[in-house]
């Protein structure tokens, strides 16, 4: 199984063990525009067919870095 390949099921094995959604639910991730954030939203992207579900995105500026307006 290849890294992606692997980081995707585990992911999917955590969201269907804590019932984090169900086929046909709609989820907003909210990203702040770092790594593990971007991170996040691509995982659940690649997931989406698989699941059956729909993934949205909204952008989220905690005012921590001064290069966040810009991004």
């Amino acid at each position: 199984m290849q890294g992606n390949e692997k980081f995707l099921g585990r992911v999917a094995s955590y969201a269907h063990k804590h019932a984090l959604w169900r086929e046909g639910e709609r989820i907003l991730a909210a990203v702040s525009g770092g790594p593990d954030s971007l991170a996040l939203l691509l995982a659940l992207k690649l997931l989406a067919v698989k699941e059956k579900i729909n993934i949205g995105c909204c952008c989220v500026n905690h005012h921590l870095r001064a290069a966040a307006g810009k991004e």
